[in-house]
């Protein structure tokens, strides 16, 4: 309960935890299943494609986190602007990737919303580790993580079963929307990131 109650005492940590939901529920298309269908159904790929693509996502964490790291002061100056415009630039990547007719282009697309993913993530964790005490800190993630868990396996399900329904670009067009919601969440309120 206690992290339950210091999220909702603390603004920005409520602002977090609505960012995380939609994340979470943005985040469920990446997942191996609808990954993969994507690439064979959407992209005409083989396989294989699966596994660049999530490398590639990853190479794209990795050049985020060293641009966090060698301009820290700056980024720490500009929270606000790198929560949201790093939403807004993971939503738009994600609509390109939606209409990807090449894997080349979809792995382009998995490179910069990885990108863009952790510059807007890092700075977005120093806010919640800044916004409450070290001792209620373990408590919040608790928290923040059962909301980020359950929701992403909720979500993987429902995602799953619209791609089926609607076909696997629908969720990656949803997934975008989410993510843009996200940018509009953290623009609104950029005050609580200062």
């Amino acid at each position: 309960m206690q992290g339950w109650q210091s999220i909702h005492q603390t603004p920005v940590l409520k602002v977090a935890a609505r960012m995380d939901l939609l994340e979470s529920m943005a985040g469920a298309v990446w997942v191996a299943a609808i990954l993969l269908v994507f690439v064979e159904e959407a992209l005409q790929a083989s396989s294989q494609w699966w596994g660049y693509l999530n490398g590639i996502f990853f190479i794209g964490m990795i050049i985020g986190s060293m641009i966090c790291l060698k301009w820290t002061k700056f980024i720490e100056r500009k929270k606000a602007m790198f929560i949201s415009g790093g939403a807004l630039l993971s939503a738009i990547f994600t609509l390109f990737f939606a209409v990807s007719i090449t894997p080349l282009m979809a792995l382009l697309c998995s490179l910069l919303i990885g990108l863009c993913g952790q510059l807007k993530n890092i700075p977005q964790q120093t806010i919640i580790q800044t916004s409450v005490s070290k001792e209620k800190l373990p408590t919040v993630y608790t928290s923040l993580n059962v909301i980020v868990t359950g929701v992403f396996g909720l979500s993987s399900l429902m995602m799953g079963m619209l791609s089926e329904w609607y076909g696997i670009r629908v969720v990656f067009f949803l997934s975008a929307s989410m993510l843009l919601l996200v940018s509009v969440i953290a623009y609104k309120n950029k005050t609580s990131f200062t």
